[in-house]
């Protein structure tokens, strides 16, 4: 027995021994040694050209996915060349059935069917790479990496070239890349990181060069390395692109209405432009930006008081925004303090925020934006692994248009304002570690107006932030502590201190006081957390984060609530190989616990999820949520903390395999409260047609019921003492999302984009709070008799005869609503060369009042088919990127 034992023991070592060697060999760092070439280098896909002969192939990829280190189906090959100006890549994928590879086009940076894709990071400091990408029918994709490739913004667009060209042993792929478009040092050889990645889209495998193990936690770790390039200089880039953009507004007139005549016309031109100070840094400028966008912002219909944040689609904003990119909480587990930013770029060139002081019946004409007089912003990092973004922005004083009885005069809406954010980081350690700090100022010129009353004069913030990696960035901890001051009058002070996201007046807070002579807030914040983000199957993350009640970001950055303390934890489990009918699956249990400044536990919820990915390439997961503590401290809008029914709910999906032409998804979503309370259902569906190559047809229709039988609705003031009138709301919402995509060419593109939307609440059942911390739901509140209440259909209000004497004491506005929304878009894209592009735009809008005593089916047929007039907008927009 005990030979046995021993042999046992000898055989495992031996196997583990070889396991651990295989597994060392596989993740030895690559190299490909490239040569320099004076010969020209033709891109049209043909690989055939004698300047190849220079260098050698280089194959051996591996399975990334489904299978990380196997070997892959079919075998791929590249070279790489260089010259004083341009990095040259050519690929061969080998496929024995080239007649089955799949080609689909779409316009650029869409990736779908079988595709390649280049990875480089030219600084080497493992945590920001350009990646270059173009499929079988020609179609281009670049992005730009960070945080370790763990962060992607497509929004990043190069000057690049590439050509494929299907043969009988399958398909290959010649690039070039100008050395202008990437930033490296100046230094006598280059060492840069690489990568190589195929899509082989038929069987849904991802093959890489260089070893990714299914466990890796940076994808820039993971590369290999290109050796070779010598004496090559950095480029300064110079770009200067003019736009010139004609626009025609067409809506319904409004009788009496001297600003809504039913037609506008618009002409603008303006100029972006980029300077290369060196290969490293680069100033942005703009005069009177274009800041248009295709598709609208998504309707929303907020009950919560919570801010909606929406995404920025602006091209000045969107590059290089990782370097001021300061998110104070950025977990793993989610939640609402997860859009914190010290830098909200949509705060700048936004709505005007004043609105005048008039009569009912003037007719008053506000801008729809505020316009951006000129920015420019310095951005880059430098040789010794500093990062530095500056951004300075000014925005012009904007009027509204008033007109009362044919006389018409001119009131400030929006202050002249200087946006300013400063933002920097430093590596080191490899680039394992980095330190950093922000610095953002708002400064209004408000002057005595009665915008001083509203808004603040001058806004700062600030910050610290560090990041330390070790094990190969399989652990981390990281942290940061943030500060904000903001100066004004007593009175947009005072305003400040009761706003929505701090409630300093609520009555039981004795930790708050609202200080009416007040004419500065300073607050706080921060987070630290530590995690693990890979090597093996568990993932880890917890931390902890604060919000001071005083603490405020939302001049020029984003922030939900203030007076808040949050510890989250994220645990994950996840396999590394295939088993069974799964490719992979993932289960991960996360929990929140909220406390407010005075050390009150106001909320704790538990979250349990799981993922899976079958071999038939179906996707499909399922988790839930629940509380065993709920307190509000912002529900009452401020009034006292409320307890609120501990919540629960469900939600579900499911998607097709999404190698075919017909896919299909269900997302279903399902919550109720444990005393009966509130519920809500919501159902989405998604429904992808691909008609061959180049159209591309979606509908994604939605629905959603539910109520809530403790609705804030308003606050009113009764015998000296407020009344928080709630009640019942019914809601339904309905909405369906279609698109039609067909491409001529990857530069010739026409696209549609449609939704109808429809909303519909409904109230009833209401009610004043009387113990709001009461132990019972039914004893945290008093229900008005339908003696109580009586509805005015002149004035669209209830009486409300609070004591029951036969005497109305309030009125409350009816708070029922029901509206239909239509908006549109049709747009033909022509890139004519790199850079420059021709627009034809049409959209097309609605938005009305429905009878919410109508049903559903009848409030959307008689909106979007009935007499409505339609607003639409015809524009025609043509830039031109001149390059240096």
């Amino acid at each position: 027995m005990k030979r046995i034992t021993i042999n046992i023991l000898v055989f495992v070592i031996l196997i583990s021994s070889y396991s651990f060697s295989q597994e060392n060999e596989i993740q030895k760092k690559k190299i490909y040694n490239t040569v320099h070439t004076s010969s020209e280098v033709i891109i049209d896909g043909d690989l055939s050209d004698s300047v190849w002969d220079l260098v050698q192939w280089q194959g051996d990829f591996l399975q990334m996915m489904p299978t990380a280190g196997e070997k892959p189906t079919r075998g791929t090959n590249f070279k790489v060349l260089y010259d004083d100006d341009n990095i040259y890549i050519a690929i061969r994928c080998f496929d024995d059935n080239p007649d089955e590879i799949v080609k689909r086009l779409s316009r650029r940076d869409g990736s779908p069917g079988d595709w390649i894709k280049i990875d480089i990071d030219s600084y080497r400091d493992f945590r920001t790479a350009y990646s270059f990408g173009v499929n079988s029918a020609g179609v281009q994709h670049d992005n730009f990496m960070s945080k370790g490739g763990n962060s992607s913004d497509r929004n990043w667009n190069a000057i690049w070239k590439a050509k494929t060209k299907i043969h009988d042993k399958g398909w290959d792929i010649e690039v070039q890349i100008p050395f202008s478009q990437l930033r490296f040092n100046d230094k006598p050889e280059q060492v840069w990181g690489l990568q190589i990645a195929r899509k082989d889209f038929r069987i849904n495998e991802i093959n890489t060069w260089s070893y990714v193990a299914a466990d890796q936690p940076s994808m820039l770790v993971a590369m290999g390395e290109l050796r070779g390039i010598k004496n090559i200089k950095p480029k300064r880039q110079v770009e200067i692109q003019p736009y010139v953009l004609a626009k025609l507004d067409s809506y319904k007139k409004e009788i009496g209405n001297p600003f809504m005549d039913g037609k506008d016309t618009g002409l603008s031109v303006g100029i972006d432009g980029k300077i290369g100070i060196t290969n490293n840094l680069t100033l942005d400028f703009t005069i009177n930006p274009d800041f248009g966008q295709v598709e609208a912002d998504p309707s929303v219909v907020n009950l919560g008081g919570f801010q909606v944040f929406l995404e920025e689609r602006r091209p000045f904003f969107i590059e290089n925004r990782n370097i001021f990119d300061y998110q104070i909480t950025q977990a793993e587990a989610g939640g609402r303090f997860n859009r914190d930013n010290l830098f909200y770029s949509r705060r700048i060139g936004g709505r005007p925020k004043g609105y005048p002081d008039v009569d009912d019946d003037a007719y008053v004409d506000i801008p729809n934006n505020t316009s951006i007089l000129g920015a420019t912003k310095f951005s880059g990092k430098t040789e010794s692994g500093w990062s530095i973004g500056i951004l300075e922005t000014v925005t012009a004083e904007e009027i509204a248009k008033i007109s009362l009885n044919g006389e018409q005069r001119n009131e400030v809406v929006e202050p002249l304002t200087n946006y300013f954010v400063g933002r920097t980081q430093k590596e080191f350690n490899n680039g394992d570690s980095f330190i950093g700090g922000i610095f953002t100022a708002v400064n209004r010129d408000i002057g005595s107006s009665y915008l001083a009353d509203t808004m603040v004069g001058s806004a700062y913030t600030g910050g610290l932030d560090f990041r330390h990696s070790w094990d190969n960035r399989s652990w981390y901890v990281a942290g940061n502590a943030v500060f904000s001051s903001i100066e004004g009058s007593k009175e947009a002070i005072y305003e400040s201190q009761t706003a929505f996201h701090r409630n300093f007046q609520r009555t039981d807070a004795d930790y708050l006081e609202v200080d009416e002579n007040k004419t500065k807030l300073t607050g706080n914040g921060g987070n630290i957390k530590i995690g693990k983000s890979g090597s093996g199957h568990f993932r880890l993350e917890t931390g902890l984060t604060w919000r001071s009640p005083e603490l405020e970001l939302n001049d020029i950055g984003f922030m939900n609530s203030a007076d808040e303390v949050d510890h989250y934890l994220w645990s994950s489990y996840q396999t590394l190989k295939p088993f069974s009918v799964f490719r992979s699956f993932r289960i991960n249990y996360n929990h929140f616990f909220n406390w407010d400044y005075s050390g009150n536990l106001n909320n704790i919820t538990f979250s349990p999820n799981m993922h899976f990915n079958t071999k038939s390439y179906w996707n499909f997961g399922t988790g839930m949520n629940f509380d065993i503590k709920n307190i509000s401290n912002k529900v009452l809008r401020g009034g006292p903390s409320l307890i609120q029914a501990n919540r629960q709910n469900n939600w579900l999906y499911i998607s097709s395999n999404s190698t075919k032409n017909f896919t299909v998804g269900m997302n279903m979503f399902n919550a109720w409260d444990t005393e009966g309370s509130s519920e809500a259902h919501r159902l989405r569906l998604s429904f992808n047609y691909r008609v061959g190559s180049a159209l591309e047809l979606s509908f994604t229709p939605n629905y959603y019921i539910g109520r809530n039988n403790l609705q804030y609705i308003d606050t009113v003031e009764y015998n000296d003492n407020n009344l928080y009138i709630n009640g019942r709301i019914k809601r339904k919402q309905f909405g369906l999302d279609i698109r039609i995509n067909y491409t001529i060419n990857p530069n010739l593109t026409v696209q549609y984009f449609g939704r109808p939307f429809y909303v519909k609440g409904e109230y009833d059942r209401f009610k004043y709070i009387t113990n709001s911390m009461a132990d019972e739901f039914q004893d945290r509140f008093y229900t008005y008799t339908d003696k109580q209440i009586s509805y005015d259909e002149q004035g669209d209000t209830y009486m409300i005869d609070k004591d029951n004497d036969g005497q109305d004491d309030f009125e409350l506005s009816n708070p029922n609503y029901s509206s239909v929304d239509f908006m549109s878009n049709l747009v033909i894209r022509y890139e004519y060369k790199p850079g420059s592009e021709l627009y034809l735009v049409w959209s097309q809008g609605m938005s009305v009042d429905a009878d919410y005593n109508k049903n559903t089916y009848n409030n959307i047929s008689d909106s979007l088919f009935g007499n409505i007039k339609k607003s639409n907008t015809f524009l025609v927009k043509w830039t031109y990127r001149f390059i240096r």
